[in-house]
């Protein structure tokens, strides 16, 4: 499994904001327990992974040795660290219109020692936070709420992650007779639906072998 300090690992901090929140709100009741996630962009999509599942974080290569008769998920194999690593692109079962960014990121997989190493190519990383566990939510968690299941509905989404963030309005603000322009410009709480994809599964997707873990 991986270490229980990603932060060291991948160079990025737990949301601070966020995780104060949560904090708030739980230090009241009973500690909740909590799920640890890196949350990462592929196109348009905010998708998450456990963090058990990642080993490491570096950059994408600018090149890749491509293997014939490989499924299209993977799109070739690079040396990192001195091993041969397969990298996955999630594009393939995320669609997405819009074009990769120039420098990309490699989320290295926790893989056992006698399965072959995997990466997942990703857009940009952007946290590891610590959700709730009330927070992750299946399909009986959506009834009467204005939330869609639809993503559940995808092979490799397992579950779907509740994130509230202050978000500061954009665009022009004009203030009315009765709201002032400091009230329009405070930060306002926005609710995010991220999915959380399995990990094994992908890999299954893809043709590569997955061992007992």
């Amino acid at each position: 499994m991986a270490p229980d300090l990603p932060e060291k690992l991948l160079g990025i901090d737990i949301d601070p904001v966020a995780d104060q929140r949560d904090t708030d709100r739980t230090d009241r009741d009973e500690p909740e327990e909590r799920r640890r996630v890196i949350r990462f962009d592929v196109g348009e999509h905010q998708l998450a992974v456990p963090v058990d599942d990642v080993a490491s974080m570096t950059d994408a290569p600018t090149a890749l040795t491509e293997v014939p008769r490989t499924p299209a998920a993977i799109e070739g194999v690079t040396d990192l660290r001195g091993e041969i690593t397969a990298i996955l692109e999630l594009r393939t079962y995320f669609p997405s219109d819009r074009d990769a960014p120039g420098e990309q990121k490699l989320l290295i997989l926790d893989c056992p020692d006698d399965e072959q190493p995997a990466a997942f190519r990703v857009d940009n990383v952007r946290s590891v936070d610590a959700i709730p566990e009330r927070n992750v939510l299946q399909v009986s968690d959506l009834e009467g709420r204005s939330i869609s299941a639809d993503p559940l509905e995808h092979p490799l989404v397992t579950a779907l992650l509740e994130r509230t963030r202050r978000q500061r309005p954009t665009g022009d603000v004009v203030p009315s007779a009765d709201v002032d322009r400091q009230r329009l410009e405070e930060p306002r709480e926005v609710v995010e639906i991220v999915p959380l994809v399995d990990v094994d599964a992908a890999l299954a997707a893809a043709g590569h072998r997955v061992a007992a873990r």
